[in-house]
């Protein structure tokens, strides 16, 4: 029997599987993750609180900055306004009143990063002002990337306000740029 016990001993901790724990795992799960079915799992701290995590909208670079992108962008009203700038890193809510556009623009230097919160719309992409040749329409959740050099527009088709945020790399704007509406954004 003693040879048995070394047998089935040598069997399990020398074997393929790789297990490292002392016991095997499916013998007592609690042992290994003790909190998983415990009341410490729903702390108040971990709960999410729309007061809590809310933020002044306003640019909170280069300082380390947790946000929800997607309620940052839902509570920004403004036609654009920067909320992060870093040295290779932008991070911009706009909210495209209805039946307005974005004019068309050249990404000189940046390469971009569009995700839609809320709205429909349609998005123009193309080599020249006048040659946008790609287009698809965006709606919630929808996400585009444009590389540098290229000409983008975005036009709200739908009966709400077009709500979405841009990650630029690198910056593209000025540090605290807030623009209330289009016609603010064209101002120099």
């Amino acid at each position: 029997m003693y040879y048995n016990l070394i047998r089935l001993y040598n069997y399990y901790s020398n074997s393929q599987i790789y297990n490292r724990y002392p016991y095997f795992a499916w013998s007592n799960p609690q042992m290994f993750y003790m909190y998983q079915n415990n009341l410490w799992n729903e702390r108040e701290i971990d709960q999410p609180n729309t007061e809590k995590n809310s933020i002044k909208l306003s640019d909170y670079g280069p300082e380390p900055l947790v946000v929800n992108l997607e309620n940052a962008a839902e509570k920004n009203n403004r036609f654009r306004t920067v909320i992060w700038t870093g040295n290779n890193l932008q991070i911009v809510l706009m909210s495209i009143p209805v039946s307005y556009s974005v004019d068309p623009y050249l990404t000189k230097t940046s390469d971009q990063f569009i995700h839609t919160s809320s709205g429909t719309g349609l998005i123009k992409i193309g080599t020249s002002q006048n040659e946008l040749d790609y287009q698809t329409y965006i709606n919630k959740n929808s996400s585009v990337i444009i590389p540098s050099c290229k000409w983008v527009t975005i036009l709200n088709l739908g009966n709400v306000p077009l709500k979405l945020y841009i990650t630029y790399a690198p910056p593209e704007f000025a540090n605290n740029t807030m623009h209330e509406t289009k016609t603010d954004s064209l101002k120099k």
